[in-house]
């Protein structure tokens, strides 16, 4: 549950709440500089007289926008307009115009108009997805001979049979199940498995099954399509596409692995299998373009990297120059530093008492010049390293004799590389006060000696060792201080934030040109914009009305906005009750009872509200709506709680936890979430409703980066377990039992600590049978064996929260390092043994015993370094800007003021079809129309015109829409976007994103129920009005001779000017705002 519930405020909090507050920020800075350019271009600009040039100039002459739409529109590329409630080329709506008895029916010339036959609705078809064979192969006696590794041509019935089959439906949805079991056989391998396990053997047949599947894939396609080289380009090789050579690199590495040759750089290369997710990739449209982006933000990155390179070079050589040598310390373990440290350990500074020379004693001599003795550790079948270090010892000596001259563990500046790494790590702002802080406690003078805080006559202990002698330093604060500050100014503010900048601007050029909106103008893109809000929009429901009198009453009071707002009152005052809730074993006892009563107020309150609406509502109505589901849940869990709450405290005498099966407090902050449905009642609150709307447009838009993170992250956790399981070895914390986890090996001794007495007995004896797991054999008693937390050999980073012990340890740990936490320091503690003190933690044989052998528990800094690097580049600083260009994106369209249709004048619309429409058909008669325009405001609607509208005017209006009319009734997102087309509405271009909006429009929610439109609204209105004229006529001339009848009463003219409702008026509909009905 904690887990869930940290993954979760971080996704919510971090990936969507401060990326849009970073949205706000840069959406009020784009607008203030789009007002200041409108400024200038009405104080500044004149007509210019290359406007008229020669029209054979290409647009040279114009300015750049109209150069754009110049360049647009001056080719011979199809234009679509929205017409007669369908996107159609744009020639036909000339033709109509100039057509004296037009006919609504394009449905013959659409599927004429565009080329090979199909519709321009449907667009260019794709023969490989249609399931036909034949369309995706060219004829066996095609003219380029081309023969696929030069041995079958296209005549040959093998490679013909190849095409069939890689073509079929069917193929791509078995290779992806295919993946995705293969990629579930990886995370259940685990490195500590013997060879001779069960689970081992089964795994290992999975590989070789999947492995061989995947071959076949790659020889079919090869043979059907050839392997570097196709002479029809029509059809290119398989090489060609790079995620085939993705593909085939995969295959290749899984076929190598398989060898029976037990080489290291196989080993390494085994690791690599976990890249087979990633073929999941080009199976998925959006994610090839998510990945597509990382791939082609590195080009557009280059001037970024050259300048920031430049950058870290500049300061990696200064950080050599000002702290090269500066940064180590001497390594002794058996120090004992009391509360006069220098009595027992090497005293910072430069001891000049050697020689009273110019010669001269720094710390590194000092620290090798004090007497060596040997630690007492063993290998995991329990022989003494001292044993192995007198064999070896090159290889054993520096893991048992001590002192030794080591760098911190963060880093140092010993060199250009790895200056490099630490100012990386400085400008990823992790960990970066400790390196600034020991940098500014380094000597200013001299290399070589120990950083301390204080000057030599500032020290407490004037820095005299043991024999009184008066050690020289000087700490390098001011000169060091100004170094990190302006490194992490230039390194993180300016350099990092550029390259996410970068990412951002590339993923929406990139996005814009793969839809083909990189070509339309500005007024085009608005108008694609707009049109995909309107394809979001849903109408509003309104509940229906009981029939029962008795239940009116409580249809009024659970309807109207007071009610409402008493309900979000009483969820206020229920979340800062819920604010004083304290669990300080010091705290005010009558707290408690206060909040548990309280408690029992509001859940009485929640089922009331949840009764009167069932009664007002019917269960029926009331369920359909989401909000009153989850009321109920709440309310039902609620009840509950507080039932076997009261128990408890009949039983106690004291409010009690339940036996939820969810934990109450929960249950009690989900209450919380209803607060949002108070922007039913603010309607002012414009702001606030944008950037909730932006928070919900995001999440489905976030859905592909999401899959893209996981995914990588599968990767990274088989990866990192591969590489890095075997860190820091515990014997009975890595899972000796066959399972995995942290659970000890059975008929095993238990590890005992004698706490303060610095001696850990640990007895492992092994079991015989195989599939136990991993056996250890030997007893042995060790003096201090874990020389870090003295009961483990887990370090400050990789520990018993942060691991890579097994796959789900993998996840949470990578997980965590996506937020940039501790991403280093995990980093430094899987290197080598050679860095830092991670030779305290590992060695060569302390590893667990697999398949009878010893095998290391220390890492590999090269491996790291890869593994780690790439990861935070790619998932910190380029998938996470995907996350930020997306948020940015959906915030500009929702919340911006300055586009010709808001996301406010589209809710108008939905408030007066509400009007008639309150079941959310998406349908209302066709004779409403014009008095829905009536309450709509300018510039959806009529009201507010200058000069005020006339009838005739209106009528012009009407057939200026061409709204279609279904059997008598109009279309929701019909009537949206012809009302907004004819404000905002721009001739766009046939791509792949207008293709996408003819298709929608065509798949409308409701339009299969209707009739075939014949004509528009308007000739549906006017034949109403002529009704209800010739009813009027025959009303008259029957009672024409009746008293108190005037024959003479005059008719309202047609081009009078119309009144528009205003006020209280204009919220309702009256009877002079509707045509009479036939």
């Amino acid at each position: 549950m904690a887990t869930i519930y940290f993954l979760i405020l971080f996704v919510v909090g971090n990936l969507l709440l401060f990326n849009l507050f970073i949205a706000i920020l840069l959406s009020n800075f784009d607008d203030d500089d789009a007002e200041e350019e409108e400024e200038d271009d009405d104080l500044l600009d004149e007509p210019e007289p290359l406007a008229d040039a020669d029209e054979n100039d290409g647009g040279i002459g114009l300015p750049p926008s109209a150069r754009t739409a110049a360049a647009v529109g001056g080719g011979e590329s199809e234009k679509l307009t929205f017409q007669f409630g369908k996107y159609r080329p744009e020639k036909e709506k000339a033709a109509r115009d100039k057509s004296p008895n037009p006919k609504p029916s394009f449905e013959a010339k659409s599927e004429a108009s565009s080329p090979n036959g199909t519709s321009a609705t449907e667009g260019p078809r794709h023969s490989s997805r249609d399931g036909d064979a034949n369309l995706s192969m060219p004829p066996p006696d095609e003219p380029s001979g081309d023969k696929s590794l030069m041995l079958f041509s296209w005549s040959n019935p093998f490679r013909r049979r190849c095409a069939e089959i890689i073509s079929h439906p069917q193929f791509d949805p078995i290779v992806v199940c295919l993946i995705i079991c293969s990629s579930i056989t990886l995370a259940l391998g685990w490195p500590g498995y013997n060879k001779d396990q069960a689970i081992s053997r089964v795994l290992q047949g999975l590989d070789y099954t999947f492995t061989t599947l995947f071959t076949l894939e790659c020889v079919l396609k090869v043979v059907a399509m050839g392997l570097i080289y196709s002479k029809d380009k029509r059809y290119p090789a398989y090489l060609r596409s790079g995620w085939n050579v993705l593909d085939f690199i995969v295959v290749l590495i899984s076929l190598i692995t398989l060898s029976p040759v037990d080489i290291a750089v196989f080993k390494t290369l085994r690791a690599l299998r976990a890249l087979r997710p990633l073929r999941l990739i080009s199976r998925r449209e959006d994610l090839k373009q998510c990945v597509d982006t990382l791939l082609q933000s590195i080009p557009a990155m280059s001037v970024l990297m050259t300048v920031a390179g430049l950058f870290f070079l500049i300061f990696a050589i200064l950080g050599v120059e000002l702290f090269g040598g500066k940064f180590g310390y001497c390594l002794d373990p058996e120090a004992d530093c009391d509360a006069n440290c220098w009595n027992t350990a090497v005293v910072p500074g430069i001891n000049k008492s050697i020689t009273g020379g110019d010669d001269f004693q720094d710390d590194y001599q000092e620290c090798m010049a004090r007497p060596k003795y040997n630690l007492s550790r063993h290998t995991t079948s329990g022989v003494d390293l001292k044993d192995m270090a007198d064999q070896d010892p090159e290889t054993y000596m520096k893991f048992v004799e001590f002192p030794q001259w080591v760098n911190p563990h963060f880093g140092h500046f010993d060199d250009v590389f790895w200056a490099w790494l630490l100012l990386f790590e400085v400008a990823a702002l992790e960990g970066w006060p400790s390196v600034m802080f020991l940098a500014m406690d380094s000597d200013m003078n001299n290399m070589y000696v120990e950083p301390w805080r204080f000057d030599t006559q500032v020290d407490q202990h004037k820095l005299e060792d043991r024999d009184g002698i008066q050690h020289e330093h000087t700490a390098n604060r001011y000169l060091a201080a100004m170094y990190f500050f302006l490194w992490i100014v230039i390194g993180c503010f300016v350099v990092m934030n550029m390259a996410i900048g970068v990412v951002v601007d590339t993923f929406s050029r990139i996005r814009d040109v793969s839809d083909g909106c990189a070509l339309m103008t500005d007024e085009q893109q608005d108008w694609v914009r707009a049109q995909k809000q309107v394809f979001a929009l849903r109408p509003l429901r309104q509940a229906v009305a009981p029939k029962e009198p008795w239940r009116a009453p409580f249809f009024d009071l659970v309807s109207s906005n007071k009610f409402d707002v008493f309900i979000m009152a009483a969820i206020f005052i229920n979340m800062m009750c819920m604010g004083l809730d304290m669990h300080d074993p010091g705290s005010v006892s009558g707290i408690n009872d206060f909040i548990f009563g309280a408690n029992m107020v509001f859940t009485a309150i929640y089922i009331i509200e949840m009764v009167f609406k069932l009664i007002a509502y019917g269960p029926m109505q009331y369920f359909q709506d989401g909000w009153n589901a989850f009321d109920f849940v709440l309310v039902m869990l609620s009840i509950l709680d507080l039932s076997l709450g009261l128990v408890a405290f009949a039983e106690e005498g004291q409010p009690s936890a339940s036996d939820l099966p969810v934990p109450a407090p929960l249950i009690r902050v989900l209450r919380l979430f209803r607060v949002v449905r108070i922007l039913r009642i603010i309607k002012t609150a414009k702001k606030l409703r944008a950037i909730i709307m932006t928070v919900v447009i995001s999440i489905p838009a976030l859905f592909n980066i999401g899959s893209l993170v996981l995914l990588l992250l599968f990767i990274y956790s088989v990866l990192c377990v591969e590489l890095f399981a075997k860190v820091n070895y515990t014997p009975g914390n890595w899972g000796e039992a066959g399972g995995g986890g942290t659970q000890a090996p059975p008929n095993s001794g238990i590890l005992q600590y004698i706490n303060g007495s610095g001696v850990n007995n640990l007895t492992l004896t092994g079991s015989s049978s195989p599939d136990d797991g991993i056996k250890f054999d030997g007893t042995y008693d060790t003096v201090r064996d874990y020389f870090y937390s003295g009961t483990t050999n887990y370090g400050e980073f990789v520990n018993r929260h942060a691991n890579f012990e097994n796959f789900g340890m993998a996840l949470l740990t990578l997980a965590r390092c996506v937020t940039g936490e501790s991403f280093n320091g995990i980093m430094h503690d899987v290197m080598s043994d050679r860095w830092a003190d991670n030779r305290l933690r590992c060695c060569p044989n302390c590893g667990p015993i697999i398949d009878g052998e010893e095998t290391s528990s220390c890492g590999d800094s090269f491996m790291a370094i890869i593994v780690y690097l790439s990861f935070q580049l790619i998932m910190a600083y380029i998938v996470m800007s995907l996350a930020i260009g997306v948020i940015l994106e959906n915030f500009a369209n929702v919340g911006s003021e300055t586009r010709k249709i808001t996301m406010e004048q589209l809710e108008e619309f939905r408030e007066v079809w509400l009007k008639y429409d309150p079941k959310g058909t998406f349908t209302v008669p066709s004779h409403n129309l014009l008095a829905i325009l009536q309450q709509l405001h300018r510039p959806l609607g009529i009201v507010g015109s200058e000069p005020a509208m006339t009838r005739s005017d209106m009528l012009k209006h009407l057939g200026d829409l061409d709204i279609p009319d279904h059997g008598g009734y109009i279309h929701f997102i019909e009537t949206l976007t012809a009302v907004a087309d004819a404000h905002a509405g721009v001739a766009v271009p046939l791509c792949d994103t207008t293709r996408k909006m003819q298709k929608q429009m065509l798949k409308m929610p409701m339009v299969s129920k209707l009739e075939e439109p014949a004509h528009n609204a308007l000739t549906n209105y006017l034949v109403s009005l002529l009704q209800s004229r010739w009813r009027g006529y025959a009303m008259r001339k029957k009672y024409s001779g009746e008293p108190g009848f005037d024959e003479n009463m005059p008719e309202l003219a047609a081009d009078v000017p119309q009144p528009m409702p205003t006020g209280e008026a204009g919220n309702k509909v009256k009877g002079n705002q509707v045509a009479p009905q036939p």
